[in-house]
């Protein structure tokens, strides 16, 4: 009987171990698949051509609105990025050592402290109007952004074309008077 016992109390063990490790292990794998899709690669998570930009509305940097009537009348850049995105910070320096001839609005997703953000929105206030939003923010379903970085144009708020990177965007290159490169 005492061996019994002592089995079965070795096997418990073994069993809350495995347990302990399976959990720790689930939630790993949960965070990472959130980050993977989130701050992803590939072209089918940027918003297709032709997609009518939501309702939305978010504060810039200097305290004044920005919403959905601010993309009407023109062709306008946008481009997402996020405080934990190393290629974020990449395009952003690429950005701002070539500075794109169009406006662009740039909104930046913070940690909620504001001080991660602070990095990217000081690099993109020198050439950019700037918005910092917090995860879970109504502009990431308005635009239907589903990975960081996202670059689009925007012609009175409809997407004219987009992609994670600049040359996708054929930023340097002339425009027709669609918005597109020609």
């Amino acid at each position: 009987m005492t061996y019994t016992s002592g089995a079965i109390a070795l096997l418990s063990v073994i069993v809350a171990i495995h347990l302990f490790f399976t959990f720790s292990l689930t939630q790993r794998v949960r965070l990472i698949l959130e980050t993977a899709m989130f701050h992803g690669d590939s072209a089918d998570l940027n918003p297709v051509e032709g997609t009518v930009i939501g309702q939305f509305a978010e504060v810039d940097t200097h305290r004044r609105p920005v919403s959905l009537e601010d993309l009407r009348g023109g062709t306008q850049l946008i481009g997402f990025f996020s405080t934990g995105c190393p290629r974020c910070a990449s395009i952003v320096a690429d950005l701002a050592a070539n500075p794109p001839e169009e406006p662009l609005l740039a909104f930046v997703e913070g940690d909620g402290t504001g001080q991660a953000a602070d990095g990217l929105t000081g690099l993109l206030s020198t050439f950019a109007r700037v918005v910092v939003f917090e995860r879970g923010s109504p502009v990431i379903d308005a635009f239907a952004v589903k990975a960081f970085p996202t670059l689009l144009r925007v012609r009175d708020g409809v997407v004219v074309i987009s992609g994670g990177r600049p040359r996708e965007l054929g930023l340097g290159v002339p425009l027709d008077r669609q918005g597109r490169t020609r």
